[in-house]
């Protein structure tokens, strides 16, 4: 019993100390994404709510109207379908062609050497959607 109270102590002031630490780190979520979230620019009418509404199948335009003038544009060609996420877009694409797809990203790094909130949207052959993308990159 005697080598147990020496420990009690100093337990209890590990939990005082570190609770308020445990607690502001649940709560904002890791230190990484909330510098990459302040170091982040968006386009004119982003907002996360917004970005929600983007599905699978939505119109090149109609993404455009929501979330604003894209800050960055980007084409891929020659990309495998199999490489896409949505099993319904795989199958939709799969005849074995490569495809082009286009990237437009609504969001930049405010500082270039800095973490920054990755939000894009890529389509496909026929401008619409087919994979939605937001993160917080390393």
């Amino acid at each position: 019993m005697k080598a147990i109270r020496p420990f009690l102590p100093a337990a209890i002031l590990a939990v005082v100390v570190c609770l308020p630490f445990l607690t502001l780190y649940l709560i904002v979520g890791p230190g990484h994404d909330f510098i990459g979230l302040w170091n982040t620019v968006y386009s004119s009418r982003y907002s996360v709510e917004r970005y929600q509404q983007v599905h699978i199948g939505m119109p090149r335009n109609t993404v455009i109207d929501l979330l604003g003038e894209p800050l960055k544009t980007y084409t891929l060609t020659d990309y495998p379908a199999s490489a896409l996420r949505d099993e319904g877009t795989r199958r939709q694409y799969s005849n074995g062609a490569p495809l082009q797809l286009e990237t437009l990203y609504f969001s930049r790094a405010r500082n270039n050497r800095g973490d920054f909130d990755l939000v894009s949207v890529w389509f496909g052959p026929d401008n619409k959607v087919i994979q939605c993308e937001r993160w917080v990159t390393d």
